[in-house]
């Protein structure tokens, strides 16, 4: 899991800073389209730029993605609590019998309330591709795999989650890979879409954002995610 998280991730219309990168042998843009008067954005751009490509470059595709969790996890302070733990809890779905499900966690102020949550790392699958997404709760549970939930109750859970409902679409955000980060003294969320990066998915996009205690719905009436608030939206332009 340490592979995929940090070990330590509101729309105005600003100004747009371009930077001319090579990628996949195009002259193309990395475009700031939101957060460009913002101290932690600068920062992200300043440590994202000074990478060297062949720091990555056995990485293929997600190249990119690699590049931007670097940036991130050189500007992010050293935090414990950012530190994945391993848990465990039994969940049944269609089929009689519980399964012993690998469930990473955190304990940290999520949503910069004063207070720490509990959040817990899930992957769901869509064609065969892989997303992640957090289920936040207030209280503590066992996690030693003596609980038992069915996974209607889990997606009941409020929390990050975007695989299947596409809650994030506007920003470029379907199927994420997500990286919890600490600025002077603020807790972030570095959201990176599984494609970002892509030339074949040039419309996907890696935010800085915020939690929200605001949680939005979808077509499903279990799946809950949070408002995020934007901080810096990335994107690639030819």
């Amino acid at each position: 899991m340490e592979g995929l998280a940090l070990i330590c991730t509101k729309y105005t219309s600003l100004l747009s800073i371009l930077f001319v990168l090579t990628f996949n042998a195009k002259a193309t843009h990395l475009e700031l389209t939101e957060g460009s008067d913002r101290d932690i954005c600068k920062k992200i751009y300043s440590k994202r730029i000074s990478i060297d490509v062949n720091d990555t470059k056995n990485y293929g595709r997600r190249a990119d993605v690699q590049k931007l969790k670097k940036a991130l996890e050189l500007i992010s302070e050293t935090d414990n609590k950012l530190k994945w733990k391993e848990g465990f809890i039994q969940v049944k779905g269609t089929s009689k019998n519980y399964k012993e499900e690998r469930v990473p966690y955190l304990e940290f102020d999520i949503d910069n309330d004063g207070n720490d949550e509990l959040v817990l790392s899930f992957f769901s699958w869509s064609n065969q591709i892989p997303g992640e997404y957090y289920r936040v709760l207030d209280e503590k549970i066992a996690l030693d795999g003596s609980q038992k939930y069915i996974w209607k109750d889990i997606y009941s859970w409020p929390g990050l989650y975007s695989t299947g409902n596409w809650a994030y679409t506007k920003q470029g955000l379907y199927q994420l890979e997500i990286y919890p980060i600490k600025v002077s003294g603020t807790y972030y969320l570095g959201l990176i879409d599984i494609y970002f990066g892509s030339s074949d998915s040039m419309d996907r996009s890696a935010v800085i954002a915020k939690y929200s205690n605001e949680m939005i719905g979808s077509d499903s009436e279990w799946d809950v995610t949070s408002n995020i608030e934007v901080v810096c939206q990335l994107m690639y332009v030819k």
